[in-house]
């Protein structure tokens, strides 16, 4: 039997040999959001409606199989599919109940027009000036990762990319997702000074700003 994960759900992985990473199910996006009807159809979480897509914080300590009882978050709100947790690939260890406050989204930006584009995040979609050439130069448009490189990513993110043996897994912009997450690049500051927002104003407030509440998926 197939195992759908739920919101607060903890999850070990393997990310070197006898040692463990692990991840919170922050968000699933097909039982909470798309099964439910709970948004629109222009809402931009549709994107997500072909696959079994959640989202995760994934933390920094590691350990040789139980779970460590203090855990800080090294990457936060990395969308993946779940497939290895509802495959028994990777295993549910642990359930701690999630916060909507807490809960945050990558970054993109997506083309509108010649002179206008659009912040993706979440169920945002903030429009904004900026001429095509140049969305098209910062180019991180909304992604999503495959569970098979969270490992990776991971590693590297934790400044321990020499231990990664897939040598088609040298590319530094994709693992250290600079160039897929705005929140990782260099261009987000010159992003958020065209939108005329706070950068630094947490994803729950500013989503309820614009009349999304995620507390209503929980």
């Amino acid at each position: 039997m197939k195992k759908i994960p739920k919101a607060g759900d903890i999850f070990s992985f393997q990310i070197a040999p006898d040692e463990f990473a692990f991840g919170r199910v922050m968000l699933n996006l097909r039982t909470q959001c798309l099964d439910k009807k709970l948004i629109g159809s222009d809402n931009p979480l549709n994107l997500f409606e072909d696959g079994n897509f959640m989202l995760a914080d994934l933390y920094r300590e590691t350990s040789s199989g139980d779970l460590p009882e203090a855990r800080s978050i090294a990457i936060s709100g990395i969308l993946t599919t779940y497939t290895f947790l509802a495959l028994g690939i990777w295993m549910i260890v642990g359930l701690e109940s999630v916060n909507p406050q807490e809960v945050d989204f990558p970054e993109g930006i997506s083309v509108e027009s010649v002179t206008k584009a659009a912040l993706v995040r979440g169920e945002l979609k903030i429009s904004f000036n900026m001429d095509i050439e140049e969305v098209e130069k910062i180019g991180i448009y909304p992604k999503t990762f495959p569970p098979s490189m969270l490992s990776e990513i991971l590693l590297f993110n934790l400044g321990r990319g020499n231990e990664i043996n897939n040598k088609n897994s040298e590319n530094k912009d994709y693992l250290g997702m600079s160039n897929l997450d705005l929140r990782y690049s260099k261009h987000r500051e010159r992003v958020y000074e065209l939108l005329g927002e706070d950068m630094n104003e947490s994803y729950y407030d500013k989503a309820c700003r614009y009349g999304f509440d995620l507390k209503r998926f929980y």
